[in-house]
């Protein structure tokens, strides 16, 4: 589990090498400068505020199916709190269109209602 970034990237990359399987409670809280954040298929869960007041953040990129284990994950205090939606990055098998929702794999707390959903292949 990454407890703390500590980083000072603007674009941070979680490699698979690093075997990280979950992000914990508040571990980006506050880190304005980042930009977007690559995530390896090893992660598989965030944390409670686990990026709380990243007000810089573009977007995301998960490489697998990985659940919003703690509640206010992306916080008003973020990216919901700027009135606009964080663009999440997702492989294609898991992008799945249902009536006019999209959703991020089997999780209901995954939706565009709440996030700009594009595919991996879209990101180059």
């Amino acid at each position: 589990t990454l407890t703390k970034y500590n980083g000072t990237a603007t674009n941070v990359v979680i490699t698979e090498a690093m075997g990280i399987e979950a992000i914990g409670a508040k571990a980006f809280k506050g880190k304005t400068t980042i930009v977007s954040i690559d995530f390896a298929s090893t992660v598989k869960s965030f944390g409670m505020n686990a990026f709380d007041g990243m007000t810089n953040l573009q977007y995301i990129v998960l490489r697998s199916e990985t659940e919003v284990s703690g509640r206010n994950c992306w916080t008003n205090k973020g990216i919901a709190g700027m009135g606009r939606k964080l663009t999440v990055y997702i492989p294609s098998s898991l992008y799945v269109v249902e009536g006019e929702d999209i959703l991020y794999g089997s999780s209901t707390s995954w939706t565009s209602q709440n996030y700009d959903f594009k595919k991996i292949e879209e990101l180059n």
